[in-house]
């Protein structure tokens, strides 16, 4: 998955917060507990599944005017926004009935939930061990 931009507003700590991503390298987020850096880790699957890494359910969407994600990805904006119910909406895909309907598109797109966190999140156990690993062991994790 090649992520572009995140674009969180009114979810927890962020009343608008835009990221762009440069096209290589690696992204750290640094602050005070509290900032909202797990909010931006967690806008991925919130915008494609609908789901939070840690399976915590629904994000805290703001009281007062719902919320939204965008996630700028392999050439498509996917939107996951709440104003009553919440929504899936992507570019290029058309008008969908429901939230599900829009789901099984997404997944088609990039697979399953389950799939997707096995394969791209890391604990910080995963990864003191992964930065420890000599190249055979990193190769049996990654494998795994």
């Amino acid at each position: 998955m090649q992520i572009k931009r995140v674009k969180i507003e009114g979810v927890t700590v962020h009343d608008s917060t835009e990221i762009e991503f440069p096209d290589r390298g690696i992204v750290l987020f640094s602050g005070k507990n509290g900032s909202g850096k797990t909010t931006i880790a967690e806008a991925v699957p919130m915008a494609i599944w609908g789901r939070t890494i840690k399976d915590r359910g629904q994000p805290i969407w703001s009281a007062s005017k719902g919320g939204k994600i965008e996630l700028e990805a392999n050439g498509r904006t996917y939107t996951r926004s709440q104003t009553g119910r919440v929504k899936l909406s992507f570019s290029g895909g058309k008008d969908y009935e429901t939230t599900t309907h829009a789901q099984r598109e997404a997944n088609s797109h990039f697979g399953e939930f389950a799939t997707w966190k096995r394969s791209a999140v890391l604990s910080s156990q995963e990864s003191a061990g992964f930065c420890g690993a000599t190249d055979a062991e990193k190769k049996r994790i990654l494998e795994a």
